[in-house]
């Protein structure tokens, strides 16, 4: 199937996936960043994919899916570091699916190589620029991030550039605003930078918000970016995911690029691999209340989407959410403007205690089996 028989069968959104592409590699040292494997000076990077690449795209086909797919591509590093993600990301657009690059707009040679798709491809393409504003002024690479943004801008393509606000960018905020107004005519999304003393968001860590989030540094988030991601961070900080029933697993699930294993959610252990059996795709089953994580806050598009009910605001659907009139174009937002639980099933309060009784089970199960191989 062409591109355009594909989108004519398949118009709407079947799953959210996260793909992790190989490497923690990464050109920048920022502050808050919680990759502490990023730390290699010669940026070298072993990449040994389990199956070829053809396999790999062939197994996201819409007509696996069952339809078409909004795919995040993040590296543990840099994204763009790992040569695969070009072809990989082509063959994800040629599908028919949204797929949000995220990088740090400063590997200009992989930039290029994307530039040069098709442009049909690119109006469902999100390049997630993260604005990592002190280390791209240390490397002397802010015009090279402005200028490449507006280079996909120009030819179709949909920008999101994201700021995390740690200590530093909050003393720099009208800076920044201004810088962004004047280059892309808008200003980023934002969320609070969240510190984890273990570096990882593993249950039962404490982390901490920084800077704080006081009164005054909500206004003038409100007044300079008034983002609709900051808010929705901000207002999952203080809900414990172990109290509500989420499907992730059942309406998202999380691929590694390079062994094929798919978790449930960033904390969870894999379960199974996602490029064997082509023609089917794996169970999928929901999470439930069995997060291992102490926080959702971070997990916008997930919240966005839907995967609570329970606590869902109807009126902000993810599109709704990242959508800026001078960064994206009307059919990304059409195609990310749904919430799944009004797409699908969901289940009896009875149903959701089996659902947690079962995954619960299975999370023992394979932590026990990763335990025996460390052994």
């Amino acid at each position: 199937m062409n591109t355009a028989e594909i989108e004519n069968e398949f118009k709407e959104i079947k799953y959210d996936i996260t793909v992790y592409v190989p490497g923690t590699v990464c050109n920048m040292r920022c502050e808050y960043c919680y990759i502490t494997q990023c730390i290699d000076e010669n940026h070298s990077l072993k990449v040994n994919l389990k199956y070829p690449l053809e396999t790999m795209i062939r197994a996201f086909s819409p007509k696996r899916l069952g339809g078409l797919a909004n795919v995040t591509v993040i590296g543990s590093g840099e994204t763009l570091f790992c040569k695969e993600v070009i072809p990989f990301v082509k063959g994800l657009l040629e599908f028919g699916h949204v797929v949000s690059l995220v990088t740090n707009v400063t590997i200009t040679k992989r930039l290029d190589e994307i530039l040069n798709f098709e442009r049909k491809l690119m109006r469902r393409l999100i390049i997630k620029g993260s604005c990592h504003w002190d280390e791209l002024v240390r490397l002397k690479k802010l015009d090279t991030y402005f200028d490449y943004l507006r280079k996909f801008r120009e030819v179709g393509a949909n920008i999101s550039p994201f700021l995390v606000i740690c200590s530093s960018y909050y003393k720099q905020f009208e800076e920044i605003h201004d810088r962004f107004i004047k280059e892309l005519g808008d200003v980023p999304d934002c969320s609070p930078c969240l510190i984890m003393p273990t570096n990882e968001l593993i249950r039962g860590a404490q982390f901490y918000v920084d800077p704080p989030l006081d009164e005054n540094f909500l206004k003038k988030e409100k007044l300079l970016f008034n983002s609709k991601v900051f808010d929705t961070c901000v207002k999952w900080l203080d809900i414990d995911p172990q109290k509500i029933f989420c499907y992730a697993g059942k309406w998202s699930f999380i691929v590694n690029l390079e062994s094929g294993r798919v978790r449930k959610c960033h904390r969870c252990p894999s379960e199974t691999d996602f490029f064997v059996d082509l023609e089917n795709m794996p169970k999928l089953e929901a999470i439930g209340s069995n997060c291992q994580t102490n926080s959702c806050s971070l997990q916008y598009n997930f919240i966005g989407e839907g995967l609570i009910p329970e606590y869902d605001d109807e009126k902000m659907s993810f599109g709704k959410m990242i959508y800026k009139e001078k960064f994206m174009n009307k059919e990304v937002l059409e195609l990310l403007d749904y919430k799944f639980y009004k797409k699908y099933p969901v289940y009896s309060k009875a149903e959701e205690k089996v659902i947690n009784k079962d995954v619960e089970i299975l999370f023992k199960t394979l932590n026990s089996r990763i335990n025996a191989m460390k052994k």
